[in-house]
């Protein structure tokens, strides 16, 4: 699944149409549900429940609506705007994955791990846009945001998380994408802002 990065990217692309009123919150909210993983990598059960997971994608797709719907009196609104985003975002990859870049992927012959050459892909991406002026300006937005927990995500997780993060970026040598382009980022948002309309959620 995306990193940090692509979800940041994501979320700076749907900020563009839908607009938010705390931008700090939102970006924060697009990096939450991976907090989990703050300490090491996180068990499955703990993992699935911050993503609101399930196997079906459709319904996986289906639960982060719900949760979001039904979470959007308790939690600041921008947060939880990002939280979904960044599920959505989980969500539409692992469908391109599955129609598109497996298949795509599985055509040179001297791939032998087809998922881990998509990872490795996805990170390439990330090395590609460490110098753009989006994620330098998204950043240092996100270094500004009150820390919220939310659901099993405690603080401490997520402001490790976000240190976490913000260095390990700091270390990255700029790279040119490969079959990750820019193109596939505009996919997925145009994917998200149609989930968001066919469910009449408000940004």
């Amino acid at each position: 699944m995306p990193e940090i990065l692509i979800h940041l990217r994501v979320g700076y692309e749907v900020n563009k149409k839908y607009k938010t009123k705390n931008e700090e919150q939102y970006y924060l909210g697009c990096i939450l549900p991976d907090a989990v993983n703050a300490y090491g990598f996180a068990s499955k059960e703990k993992r699935w429940n911050s993503h609101k997971r399930d196997k079906d994608l459709n319904k996986w797709e289906e639960n982060i609506i719900e949760f979001y719907k039904k979470n959007i009196e308790k939690y600041p609104e921008d947060y939880l705007k990002g939280y979904l985003v960044h599920v959505l975002t989980d969500v539409i990859a692992d469908k391109f994955y599955d129609k598109y870049l497996k298949e795509k992927i599985s055509k040179d012959k001297y791939i032998k791990d087809i998922y881990g050459f998509y990872k490795n892909e996805l990170q390439l991406y990330e090395h590609s846009q460490i110098k753009e002026q989006w994620f330098l300006e998204t950043i240092n937005t996100l270094k500004k945001a009150e820390i919220i927990p939310i659901e099993n995500i405690t603080k401490e997780e997520i402001f490790l998380w976000r240190e976490y993060n913000i260095k390990k970026y700091n270390l990255y040598k700029e790279k040119i994408y490969g079959i990750i382009t820019p193109n596939f980022i505009e996919k997925i948002v145009k994917e998200i802002i149609n989930i968001v309309e066919k469910n009449n959620i408000k940004w």
